[in-house]
């Protein structure tokens, strides 16, 4: 999973410059996702659909993860 978030974040870096903390932020996010869906949902990256999506959203609201995180986190 590390090298397929290095990857992306690297062509992110080619399409649009974006800063250091935003990249970091983007890698946490993804990083956290892939776990929980790793974990939770034993799906594999390639077969994640919006059920899947919707799953976590879910759990984050019930970590008590502000709007404002959830739509970022969403975002990467």
């Amino acid at each position: 999973m590390e090298e397929i978030i290095k990857q992306f974040l690297k062509q992110l870096n080619k399409q649009k410059s974006i800063s250091k903390n935003t990249e970091e932020s983007y890698k946490r996010d993804l990083t956290k996702m892939f776990e929980y869906m790793k974990v939770s949902s034993k799906t594999a990256l390639a077969k994640v659909r919006q059920k899947d999506i919707e799953k976590y959203i879910k759990h984050l609201n019930k970590l008590g993860r502000k709007p404002a995180t959830i739509s970022r986190t969403i975002a990467s």
